[in-house]
């Protein structure tokens, strides 16, 4: 079955051609009262396009509304663009602030880590230290037990040489007593 090259498409009325006539084409689709007629294929063609005049003071109107309005749109850009480029300018500013920020951060890092190390350091030779000290205050208790100890031992003893220097010289009084005293 061969189908025909003009399938489903309906031919356009563009009207007679009248020298300030214009085809708008938009508009003709959806004129009111149109029912289309739907080929095959979904294609459905106006009737006939909707004709409409030019005038020369409306199109002198419209250009100039539309000439202020591209001024208007013109005016938006430039300061969109002018606001841009301020953006620009601040981004590239925020940008070497924040390399700089970034070069001291990993500067402050390098003297961190450096400070940690030594830290580390001071603190292994906080904790020898520490541990002699405490050693010395050991040994400086278990000297200072013995020296209490000896210090009763020889309190003890100089009580008991005092003791005996007593007797000693009571004993030598009492015997030049008796070698100086006359035979009774």
């Amino acid at each position: 079955m061969m189908l025909p090259v003009s399938y489903a498409q309906e031919p356009l009325w563009v009207g007679r051609g009248a020298p300030e006539d214009v085809v708008n084409l938009d508009v003709g689709a959806r004129s009111p009262g149109y029912v289309p007629s739907f080929g095959t294929r979904g294609f459905a063609a106006p009737v006939s396009p909707q004709v409409m005049a030019l005038s020369p003071g409306a199109m002198v109107h419209q250009a100039e509304s539309l000439l202020s309005e591209a001024k208007r749109a013109r005016d938006d850009v430039l300061s969109i663009y002018n606001m841009t480029r301020l953006l620009v300018v601040y981004a590239s500013e925020n940008a070497s602030i924040a390399r700089s920020m970034a070069e001291s951060a990993e500067m402050n890092a390098g003297a961190a880590k450096t400070s940690v190390y030594e830290c580390r350091a001071a603190l292994n030779e906080t904790r020898s230290v520490r541990s002699e000290v405490l050693s010395i205050y050991n040994l400086t208790r278990l000297m200072a037990a013995y020296a209490y100890e000896n210090a009763s031992i020889a309190r003890s003893m100089a009580e008991s040489a005092e003791t005996s220097a007593r007797r000693a010289e009571t004993g030598a009084y009492e015997r030049g007593m008796a070698v100086t005293s006359p035979p009774a």
